[in-house]
């Protein structure tokens, strides 16, 4: 995966604002730099509409991560699709918080 993004240049590459609560959680992909531009898909596990995400290199503290942030999911099981459109894996969001995963090899 190139580091070009298919948007917009910026887009995302500053903060996130992500807002949690009752009956909202979001979802904070942690990949590698091998990913930077990836378009990631996610969706209910049980169907539903697909929405995309790029995973970007983002600044912590001085030093470069690369992640994908879904923010505003129902709490529930999601799956992630690869950039083939294959199903990838399976992640439990959580209610009110922001979950955490990594993207498995």
């Amino acid at each position: 995966m190139s580091g070009e993004h298919s948007h917009t240049a910026g887009a995302g590459q500053g903060p996130v604002a992500v807002e949690v609560g009752h009956g909202v959680g979001a979802l904070l992909l942690w990949t590698g730099p091998e990913m930077d531009g990836a378009e990631l898909d996610i969706t209910p596990a049980e169907g539903g509409r697909r929405r995309h995400v790029a995973v970007l290199p983002r600044d912590m503290g001085g030093r470069t991560v690369y992640a994908a942030v879904y923010p505003v999911l129902a709490p529930g099981r999601y799956v992630l699709w690869d950039e083939d459109g294959v199903a990838h894996q399976e992640v439990d969001v959580a209610d009110g918080v922001i979950t955490h995963a990594h993207w498995t090899v």
